[in-house]
Protein backbone atom coordinates (compact mmCIF):
# COMPACT_ATOMS: atom_id res chain seq x y z
CA UNK A 1 0.00 0.00 0.00
CA UNK A 2 1.32 3.46 -1.02
CA UNK A 3 1.94 5.90 1.79
CA UNK A 4 1.43 9.70 1.59
CA UNK A 5 5.16 10.26 1.58
CA UNK A 6 5.63 7.89 -1.31
CA UNK A 7 2.86 9.64 -3.32
CA UNK A 8 4.42 13.04 -2.69
CA UNK A 9 7.77 11.71 -3.83
CA UNK A 10 6.24 10.48 -7.08
CA UNK A 11 4.51 13.84 -7.75
CA UNK A 12 7.69 15.84 -7.11
CA UNK A 13 9.79 16.24 -10.29
CA UNK A 14 13.22 14.67 -10.33
CA UNK A 15 16.11 17.06 -9.78
CA UNK A 16 17.27 18.44 -13.14
CA UNK A 17 14.09 17.30 -14.96
CA UNK A 18 12.34 19.71 -17.38
CA UNK A 19 8.96 21.02 -16.23
CA UNK A 20 6.09 21.54 -18.73
CA UNK A 21 6.61 25.32 -18.47
CA UNK A 22 10.29 24.95 -19.34
CA UNK A 23 9.43 22.73 -22.32
CA UNK A 24 7.02 25.38 -23.68
CA UNK A 25 9.71 28.03 -23.44
CA UNK A 26 12.18 25.81 -25.27
CA UNK A 27 9.69 25.26 -28.10
CA UNK A 28 9.38 29.00 -28.56
CA UNK A 29 13.12 29.62 -28.77
CA UNK A 30 13.56 27.37 -31.78
CA UNK A 31 10.87 29.16 -33.81
CA UNK A 32 12.47 32.61 -33.89
CA UNK A 33 15.49 32.59 -36.17
CA UNK A 34 16.91 35.74 -37.70
CA UNK A 35 17.12 35.77 -41.48
CA UNK A 36 20.56 36.91 -42.60
CA UNK A 37 20.32 39.22 -45.61
CA UNK A 38 23.25 38.90 -48.00
CA UNK A 39 24.82 42.04 -49.42
CA UNK A 40 24.73 42.52 -53.23
CA UNK A 41 28.45 41.66 -53.35
CA UNK A 42 27.87 38.43 -51.43
CA UNK A 43 24.92 37.56 -53.69
CA UNK A 44 27.11 38.10 -56.75
CA UNK A 45 29.85 35.93 -55.28
CA UNK A 46 27.30 33.19 -54.58
CA UNK A 47 25.92 33.32 -58.14
CA UNK A 48 29.43 33.29 -59.60
CA UNK A 49 30.05 30.07 -57.68
CA UNK A 50 26.82 28.57 -58.99
CA UNK A 51 27.69 29.53 -62.59
CA UNK A 52 31.10 27.89 -62.27
CA UNK A 53 29.53 24.75 -60.77
CA UNK A 54 26.96 24.56 -63.60
CA UNK A 55 29.68 24.96 -66.23
CA UNK A 56 31.72 22.19 -64.63
CA UNK A 57 28.66 19.92 -64.82
CA UNK A 58 28.15 20.80 -68.50
CA UNK A 59 31.82 20.11 -69.25
CA UNK A 60 31.63 16.72 -67.52
CA UNK A 61 28.45 15.76 -69.38
CA UNK A 62 29.91 16.89 -72.71
CA UNK A 63 33.05 14.85 -72.13
CA UNK A 64 30.95 11.82 -71.07
CA UNK A 65 28.79 12.06 -74.22
CA UNK A 66 31.89 12.42 -76.37
CA UNK A 67 33.45 9.30 -74.85
CA UNK A 68 30.21 7.31 -75.07
CA UNK A 69 29.71 8.32 -78.69
CA UNK A 70 33.26 7.37 -79.56
CA UNK A 71 32.74 3.96 -77.99
CA UNK A 72 29.46 3.43 -79.81
CA UNK A 73 30.94 4.48 -83.14
CA UNK A 74 33.70 1.93 -82.70
CA UNK A 75 31.15 -0.82 -81.87
CA UNK A 76 28.96 0.11 -84.81
CA UNK A 77 31.89 -0.02 -87.17
CA UNK A 78 32.45 -3.57 -86.02
CA UNK A 79 28.72 -4.39 -86.37
CA UNK A 80 28.70 -3.17 -89.97
CA UNK A 81 31.07 -5.99 -90.76
CA UNK A 82 28.31 -8.37 -89.70
CA UNK A 83 25.65 -6.85 -91.98
CA UNK A 84 23.99 -4.14 -89.79
CA UNK A 85 22.44 -1.60 -92.23
CA UNK A 86 24.68 1.52 -92.35
CA UNK A 87 21.76 3.95 -92.07
CA UNK A 88 20.53 2.24 -88.90
CA UNK A 89 23.97 2.29 -87.38
CA UNK A 90 24.28 6.03 -88.06
CA UNK A 91 20.78 7.15 -87.05
CA UNK A 92 20.29 5.30 -83.79
CA UNK A 93 21.26 7.22 -80.65
CA UNK A 94 22.07 5.60 -77.36
CA UNK A 95 19.58 6.51 -74.55
CA UNK A 96 22.45 7.57 -72.28
CA UNK A 97 23.54 10.12 -74.90
CA UNK A 98 19.99 11.45 -75.29
CA UNK A 99 19.70 11.72 -71.51
CA UNK A 100 23.06 13.51 -71.30
CA UNK A 101 22.09 16.00 -74.02
CA UNK A 102 18.83 16.73 -72.21
CA UNK A 103 20.68 17.37 -68.96
CA UNK A 104 23.08 19.70 -70.77
CA UNK A 105 20.10 21.71 -72.08
CA UNK A 106 18.70 21.93 -68.55
CA UNK A 107 22.03 23.06 -67.12
CA UNK A 108 22.45 25.67 -69.87
CA UNK A 109 18.94 26.98 -69.19
CA UNK A 110 19.82 27.30 -65.50
CA UNK A 111 23.05 29.07 -66.44
CA UNK A 112 21.11 31.54 -68.59
CA UNK A 113 18.83 32.38 -65.64
CA UNK A 114 21.84 32.81 -63.36
CA UNK A 115 23.50 35.12 -65.89
CA UNK A 116 20.36 37.31 -66.00
CA UNK A 117 20.32 37.46 -62.19
CA UNK A 118 24.05 38.15 -62.18
CA UNK A 119 23.62 41.17 -64.48
CA UNK A 120 20.77 42.47 -62.33
CA UNK A 121 22.92 42.29 -59.19
CA UNK A 122 25.88 43.91 -60.98
CA UNK A 123 23.59 46.76 -62.04
CA UNK A 124 22.40 47.08 -58.43
CA UNK A 125 25.99 47.23 -57.17
CA UNK A 126 26.94 49.80 -59.81
CA UNK A 127 23.89 51.92 -58.91
CA UNK A 128 24.82 51.81 -55.22
CA UNK A 129 28.43 52.76 -56.01
CA UNK A 130 27.28 55.71 -58.11
CA UNK A 131 25.00 56.84 -55.28
CA UNK A 132 27.82 56.64 -52.74
CA UNK A 133 30.16 58.40 -55.15
CA UNK A 134 27.66 61.25 -55.67
CA UNK A 135 27.24 61.65 -51.90
CA UNK A 136 31.01 61.72 -51.37
CA UNK A 137 31.44 64.29 -54.15
CA UNK A 138 28.86 66.58 -52.55
CA UNK A 139 30.55 66.29 -49.15
CA UNK A 140 33.99 66.94 -50.56
CA UNK A 141 32.66 69.84 -52.63
CA UNK A 142 31.78 71.63 -49.39
CA UNK A 143 35.25 70.89 -48.03
CA UNK A 144 36.92 72.33 -51.13
CA UNK A 145 34.75 75.47 -51.08
CA UNK A 146 35.82 76.11 -47.49
CA UNK A 147 39.38 75.24 -48.42
CA UNK A 148 39.44 77.82 -51.23
CA UNK A 149 38.05 80.55 -48.99
CA UNK A 150 40.47 79.61 -46.19
CA UNK A 151 43.43 79.73 -48.60
CA UNK A 152 42.33 83.19 -49.75
CA UNK A 153 42.29 84.33 -46.13
CA UNK A 154 45.79 82.85 -45.61
CA UNK A 155 47.08 84.91 -48.53
CA UNK A 156 46.08 88.06 -46.65
CA UNK A 157 47.44 86.72 -43.35
CA UNK A 158 50.87 86.27 -45.00
CA UNK A 159 51.01 89.92 -46.17
CA UNK A 160 53.20 92.42 -44.33
CA UNK A 161 51.75 94.96 -41.92
CA UNK A 162 52.07 97.93 -44.28
CA UNK A 163 50.17 96.14 -47.08
CA UNK A 164 47.43 95.05 -44.65
CA UNK A 165 47.05 98.59 -43.30
CA UNK A 166 46.82 99.98 -46.83
CA UNK A 167 44.34 97.26 -47.88
CA UNK A 168 42.13 97.95 -44.85
CA UNK A 169 42.06 101.68 -45.66
CA UNK A 170 41.71 101.74 -49.45
CA UNK A 171 41.54 98.11 -50.65
CA UNK A 172 44.93 98.24 -52.38
CA UNK A 173 48.51 97.44 -51.35
CA UNK A 174 51.05 100.06 -50.27
CA UNK A 175 52.19 100.10 -53.92
CA UNK A 176 48.61 100.96 -54.92
CA UNK A 177 48.01 97.53 -56.54
CA UNK A 178 44.99 95.28 -56.34
CA UNK A 179 45.49 91.80 -54.87
CA UNK A 180 45.79 88.89 -57.33
CA UNK A 181 44.55 85.77 -55.56
CA UNK A 182 46.26 82.47 -56.43
CA UNK A 183 43.52 80.51 -54.62
CA UNK A 184 40.72 81.90 -56.79
CA UNK A 185 42.71 82.89 -59.84
CA UNK A 186 41.08 86.31 -59.82
CA UNK A 187 41.65 89.91 -58.88
CA UNK A 188 40.20 90.83 -55.48
CA UNK A 189 38.15 94.02 -55.66
CA UNK A 190 39.12 96.86 -53.28
CA UNK A 191 35.88 96.44 -51.29
CA UNK A 192 36.52 92.69 -50.83
CA UNK A 193 40.17 93.35 -49.97
CA UNK A 194 39.10 95.77 -47.22
CA UNK A 195 36.85 93.09 -45.70
CA UNK A 196 39.64 90.49 -45.71
CA UNK A 197 42.33 92.83 -44.37
CA UNK A 198 40.01 94.01 -41.58
CA UNK A 199 39.23 90.40 -40.65
CA UNK A 200 42.95 89.60 -40.45
CA UNK A 201 43.64 92.56 -38.18
CA UNK A 202 40.43 92.77 -36.11
CA UNK A 203 38.94 89.28 -36.53
CA UNK A 204 35.27 88.55 -37.05
CA UNK A 205 33.10 86.69 -39.57
CA UNK A 206 34.24 87.77 -43.03
CA UNK A 207 32.93 85.08 -45.42
CA UNK A 208 29.36 86.32 -45.66
CA UNK A 209 30.50 89.92 -46.07
CA UNK A 210 33.08 88.88 -48.68
CA UNK A 211 30.50 86.99 -50.78
CA UNK A 212 27.97 89.83 -50.58
CA UNK A 213 30.68 92.26 -51.69
CA UNK A 214 31.09 90.47 -55.03
CA UNK A 215 29.66 92.14 -58.12
CA UNK A 216 27.21 89.23 -58.56
CA UNK A 217 27.14 87.11 -55.35
CA UNK A 218 24.85 84.41 -56.84
CA UNK A 219 27.09 84.01 -59.88
CA UNK A 220 30.19 83.96 -57.66
CA UNK A 221 28.72 81.15 -55.50
CA UNK A 222 27.56 79.24 -58.56
CA UNK A 223 31.03 79.40 -60.13
CA UNK A 224 32.69 78.45 -56.84
CA UNK A 225 30.36 75.44 -56.46
CA UNK A 226 30.93 74.27 -60.06
CA UNK A 227 34.73 74.49 -59.77
CA UNK A 228 34.72 72.81 -56.36
CA UNK A 229 32.41 70.02 -57.55
CA UNK A 230 34.65 69.28 -60.54
CA UNK A 231 37.71 69.19 -58.31
CA UNK A 232 35.86 66.98 -55.80
CA UNK A 233 34.88 64.58 -58.58
CA UNK A 234 38.49 64.29 -59.72
CA UNK A 235 39.73 63.68 -56.17
CA UNK A 236 37.07 61.06 -55.38
CA UNK A 237 37.60 59.24 -58.68
CA UNK A 238 41.35 59.14 -58.06
CA UNK A 239 40.89 57.76 -54.53
CA UNK A 240 38.39 55.14 -55.72
CA UNK A 241 40.61 54.17 -58.65
CA UNK A 242 43.57 53.66 -56.32
CA UNK A 243 41.40 51.61 -53.93
CA UNK A 244 40.15 49.37 -56.78
CA UNK A 245 43.69 48.94 -58.08
CA UNK A 246 44.91 47.95 -54.62
CA UNK A 247 42.02 45.50 -54.19
CA UNK A 248 42.73 44.06 -57.64
CA UNK A 249 46.34 43.41 -56.67
CA UNK A 250 45.21 41.70 -53.46
CA UNK A 251 42.82 39.51 -55.43
CA UNK A 252 45.59 38.61 -57.88
CA UNK A 253 47.83 37.57 -54.99
CA UNK A 254 45.10 35.31 -53.61
CA UNK A 255 44.57 33.68 -57.00
CA UNK A 256 48.30 33.09 -57.43
CA UNK A 257 48.42 31.54 -53.96
CA UNK A 258 50.67 34.14 -52.41
CA UNK A 259 50.40 34.44 -48.64
CA UNK A 260 49.48 37.91 -47.51
CA UNK A 261 51.51 39.43 -44.65
CA UNK A 262 49.94 39.44 -41.21
CA UNK A 263 47.81 42.49 -40.49
CA UNK A 264 46.74 43.09 -44.09
CA UNK A 265 43.05 43.34 -44.81
CA UNK A 266 41.01 41.10 -47.05
CA UNK A 267 39.61 42.58 -50.25
CA UNK A 268 36.24 43.35 -48.66
CA UNK A 269 37.76 44.77 -45.48
CA UNK A 270 40.23 46.89 -47.41
CA UNK A 271 37.51 48.32 -49.62
CA UNK A 272 35.47 49.21 -46.53
CA UNK A 273 38.55 50.76 -44.92
CA UNK A 274 39.28 52.90 -47.99
CA UNK A 275 35.68 54.11 -48.12
CA UNK A 276 35.69 54.91 -44.38
CA UNK A 277 38.89 56.91 -44.80
CA UNK A 278 37.30 58.71 -47.73
CA UNK A 279 34.21 59.55 -45.67
CA UNK A 280 36.44 60.72 -42.85
CA UNK A 281 38.17 63.21 -45.13
CA UNK A 282 34.80 64.70 -46.14
CA UNK A 283 33.05 65.01 -42.82
CA UNK A 284 31.76 68.59 -43.01
CA UNK A 285 30.19 68.91 -46.42
CA UNK A 286 28.85 72.49 -46.04
CA UNK A 287 30.33 75.97 -46.50
CA UNK A 288 30.21 78.01 -43.31
CA UNK A 289 29.53 81.59 -44.27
Amino acid sequence: METKNEGAALEKPMEGALTPEMLEKLKGTGQKSEKIELSPEEKLQKIDGQVVAQQEEVDKLTESIKNTQAGLDAVREELKKFGLPPETAEKEKDPSILNGEERIKEKQAEQAKLEVKREEIKAEIEKQKEKEKAELIQKMKGEIMNEKLSNLFKEFQEMDALDLKSLMEKGKTKDDKEVESKSFGMTISPESAKILATAVIDGGNWKEKFIKAQENPAEFISKLEAESEQEAKERIEKIMEEAEKKNGNEEKKEVEGEKKPEGTETETDQEKLDMEKLKGVTNTGQVNI
